[in-house]
């Protein structure tokens, strides 16, 4: 009897060992998985303050009156986090800050993020496509040897033929492939552009179509805004027959000098003559369409409204407006300053015919309209934001200066929009320039190894021959269209740096 109660104890301890051995390792496990749980509890809370930490810095950068340089702090009411936020740039449209935040557990557990954010300040900024580089709703086709910093694109595709064309900062891209559109083009020679081709021609770049609208329209919008300036009525000196003024009486003969507002002269049937070295200033004149206004002399705040307009002498024009029913002729030697000139055609003296400097004609932000084509075929040049608006074609030949002082984004500079066609010709005497040209057909470069530092985007083909390189930038024209930049706060990208 005494065996069997041994034997039962014995067995009963050998179960026992087992059930003791599982319910150790339950409780063992059970309590790693209350430290995994607490460990991913923490790393919760550090994620959520890291976030906070983010929320709060874009808080203060969207409090500041003026973007300050540089921001920090930390999170209180139990949060344990802290930011700082480091302005990288900033222009009109608004502030861009790289912002590095760190959020605490509370065991120990870190998050830290880093994340670019901008402040839009919800200002008209010109539309991004004139800042892209060649976008053309048709094919672009380059040669020769340029570089084009910013993108090539064309709806159709692209033909990039020279060897020693290079690409930085961009691509090329189409939005066709030659399944779908059999005349889709993707051509390009060399080795640093083959990448951009495959095998089999379809553009490895593939993207949405190019955002252009047809300038006509627009010509229109620039019409309507600069015809305000035109002369207006309520005269206070009619005048029948020719008007010469030569000298200071004639001017005190009709009042003008006398005041602060403008003199308002209504000539009938006749011409106007101003001869050499007389300032005339703060004077409106109208004439019959068929008429013409002559001067010699220099002008300052005075608008004209005639048949022709003809400047000769070399006089220095300021704050002048002309419009002219038939042809505007500006003589070699020429300065225009902040003016408006509006005409049916400009003659061909507005480039001047003296093959030297003293020759030129020079428009500092003037602008030009002109009702049909303008060809410029001698020295003619732009500075600042000046504009040409053509309801024709556009074709600059020979010397013709475009130049601007300094060619950083933000610069001031040339804008050339034409219904038709732009045509760019002539190495001799091109510089470098600030600018945009928007064409409703096609644009065309026929010129040497100048810089174009803006855009160009077309309805039609871009056709690229020369040197001419393109180094895609913004500039600033009031004559272009704008869009409405973003207005508040957001996160472009953030990376998370530690903490998983």
């Amino acid at each position: 009897m005494r065996r069997n109660e041994g034997f039962l104890l014995a067995t009963v301890m050998a179960m026992l060992v087992p059930i003791f051995l599982l319910v150790l390792s339950m409780s063992s496990l059970a309590t790693t998985s209350l430290r995994v749980a607490e460990n991913r509890r923490d790393r919760v809370v550090a994620e959520q303050a890291a976030e906070a930490g983010l929320t709060l810095a874009m808080a203060q950068i969207r409090a500041a009156e003026e973007p300050p340089d540089e921001l920090s702090g930390s999170c209180g009411d139990g949060v344990n986090c802290s930011y700082q936020a480091v302005l990288k740039e900033e222009n009109d449209t608004g502030a861009l800050y790289e912002v590095r935040v760190k959020g605490y557990g509370q065991n120990g557990a870190e998050r830290e993020l880093a994340a670019l954010v901008l402040k839009g300040y919800g200002e008209p900024q010109i539309a991004p496509v004139f800042s892209q580089g060649l976008v053309s709703k048709e094919a672009v086709l380059v040669t020769g040897s340029p570089t084009i910093v910013g993108d090539v694109h064309g709806d159709h595709g692209f033909d990039l033929r020279g060897n020693r064309i290079r690409i930085e900062e961009g691509t090329a891209s189409a939005s066709c492939t030659p399944e779908e559109d059999p005349t889709c083009i993707c051509s390009a020679h060399g080795a640093s552009l083959r990448e951009y081709c495959q095998r089999d021609g379809t553009p490895t770049y593939v993207v949405p179509p190019a955002q252009v609208d047809d300038p006509a329209a627009y010509i229109d919008t620039l019409w309507e805004r600069y015809d305000e300036l035109r002369p207006g009525t309520g005269f206070d000196v009619v005048h029948e027959g020719r008007l010469e003024i030569h000298s200071a009486n004639d001017l005190e003969e009709l009042g003008i000098g006398n005041g602060d507002e403008p003199v308002r002269i209504r000539v009938v049937g006749g011409d106007v003559n101003i001869g050499p070295g007389i300032e005339i200033e703060n004077v409106e004149f109208v004439l019959d369409d068929d008429r013409t206004f002559r001067s010699e002399s220099d002008l300052s705040q005075v608008k004209v409204w005639a048949g022709n307009i003809s400047i000769q002498g070399a006089p220095t024009l300021e704050k002048v407006a002309f419009f002219a029913d038939q042809q505007v002729g500006i003589g070699g030697g020429t300065s225009v300053y902040d003016s408006v000139i509006m005409a049916d055609s400009l003659g061909g003296d507005i480039a001047g015919n003296s093959p030297d400097t003293n020759g030129n004609v020079a428009f500092y932000s003037t602008k030009v309209l002109v009702d049909g084509d303008y060809t410029v075929s001698g020295h003619v040049e732009f500075y600042g934001a000046s504009t040409v608006a053509s309801r024709g074609n556009l074709e600059f030949r020979g010397h013709t200066l475009f130049d601007v002082s300094a060619y950083p984004d933000g610069s001031p500079g040339l804008a050339l929009i034409a219904e038709g066609d732009v045509t760019i010709n002539g190495a001799g005497g091109r510089e470098d320039f600030a600018g945009v040209i928007w064409s409703g057909g096609q644009v065309i470069f026929n010129d040497g190894a100048s810089t174009l530092y803006g855009g160009v985007v077309a309805i039609g083909q871009i056709i690229k021959h020369g040197n001419t390189n393109i180094y895609a930038r913004h500039i600033e024209n009031d004559d272009l269209p704008t869009v409405d930049s973003f207005d508040g706060v957001q996160v472009l990208s953030r990376t998370v740096l530690f903490g998983d």
